[in-house]
């Protein structure tokens, strides 16, 4: 906790001033947490100063906004630029309503690299009681080509958990395909 202190005070963190009379108070608090390695063994011993969130004020103050990122831009070589719509691979559309996430694109592509664009598309992506072996006599498929595909599939899953229960079925054949 004395090196977070002095790690603090020495990247002048913060400076100590007056409580503005129009001002809340923000009190903090330390978290404390102990970090494991693979074998469970005590890695080490961490620790936070985070300020307690019950205390600050929830709205949307477009002046301190504004304020924030021009003072950003000056502490850290950055430029602002603007609403996201489009991060790894998942669209995004931020209206007055909510914020809205798809991954259309990316879902034509995987559609198009594997020559699916004409399928009918269905409610449920996999056939009701159907039995899945490694040695059903069919010929066997491009194991390469089935891992992309399974790959693409478990990516969409970050927005589409509906096929998440197929996506991970399939993907116990990656080995050696169906």
């Amino acid at each position: 906790m004395e090196e977070k202190i002095r790690m603090i005070g020495k990247n002048n963190t913060w400076e100590l001033v007056a409580i503005p009379r129009e001002r809340d108070v923000v009190s903090l608090k330390w978290i404390y947490k102990i970090k494991l390695n693979q074998e469970g063994d005590i890695q080490k011993h961490k620790a936070r100063l985070v300020a307690r969130g019950f205390t600050q004020k929830s709205g949307n103050d477009v002046k301190m906004m504004q304020n924030f990122k021009q003072d950003m831009m000056h502490a850290y070589e950055m430029s602002d630029l603007g609403l996201l719509n489009y991060f790894l691979g998942i669209e995004v559309s931020q209206v007055k309503e909510g914020i809205f996430i798809s991954q259309k694109k990316y879902t034509k592509s995987i559609l198009q690299k594997f020559k699916m664009m004409d399928c009918r598309s269905v409610a449920i992506p996999l056939a009701a009681n159907e039995k899945f072996r490694k040695d059903d006599g069919e010929k066997k498929v491009n194991s390469s080509l089935f891992r992309s595909l399974i790959g693409s599939l478990l990516y969409l899953t970050s927005i589409r958990s509906d096929i998440m229960f197929t996506a991970s079925l399939l993907s116990r054949f990656m080995q050696e395909p169906i």
